[in-house]
């Protein structure tokens, strides 16, 4: 029986934040299924269109200056909190 691969495997897959196990799962996954392979494909074709809409050279700068702003209007005694 053949398992499914989720979207979310296949986008960290594509990211490398697999385990060695998942990761050969989802790599003989794969060479089997065509479908599969496109699917993998629309994500990092998704992926490139986001880096180039988004690149972190601009958009770093603005989300650490919207962290050190939130955390700077926080009351005493919350910040650093999980």
């Amino acid at each position: 029986m053949r398992q499914k691969v989720s979207d979310l495997t296949l986008e960290q897959y594509h990211l490398g934040e697999l385990s060695a196990a998942q990761e050969r799962i989802v790599r003989e996954a794969l060479v089997n299924d065509e479908a599969l392979r496109s699917r993998l494909a629309a994500i990092q074709k998704s992926d490139e269109e986001i880096r180039s809409s988004y690149p972190s050279e601009r958009i770093v700068p603005r989300i650490r200056a919207r962290v050190t702003f939130c955390s700077s209007a926080m009351p005493p005694g919350t910040q650093n909190m999980e």
